[in-house]
């Protein structure tokens, strides 16, 4: 059973999350999604973004600071490597036309209800 303070958690990072995808959904439409689910008793939500421009990344870094209490954000070079990273993913699979950033996202981070 749980306990009066995890229902409270719970239910703030519910507006919390809703809120930031009200954000995202104004700003960028449907190229940055926050999907969920549960794993150890506890909320997951991961921000996916299907779009591979910097400026998407930078933007989705400085939203994420502002919910995200105890998250400094990724730095320049940290996020040029998650760039980098997919288009080295692509690269390796550029024969199979199922691998577009349609089916494989960048994963940007992936936070819990506590983190909120």
């Amino acid at each position: 059973m749980k306990s009066i303070n995890e229902y409270i958690t719970e239910s703030v990072a519910s507006i919390k999350v809703n809120k930031m995808k009200q954000e995202f959904k104004q700003k960028f439409d449907n190229k940055v999604t926050i999907g969920s689910g549960r794993a150890n008793h506890q909320q997951l939500y991961d921000v996916y973004i299907y779009d591979d421009k910097m400026n998407t990344l930078k933007e989705v870094n400085e939203i994420l600071k502002r919910y995200l209490k105890k998250w400094k954000g990724f730095s320049y070079k940290e996020l040029k490597d998650k760039l980098k990273e997919k288009g080295d993913f692509f690269k390796d699979y550029q024969d199979d036309d199922l691998c577009t950033l349609d089916r494989y996202p960048v994963e940007f981070i992936r936070f819990t209800s506590r983190d909120l």
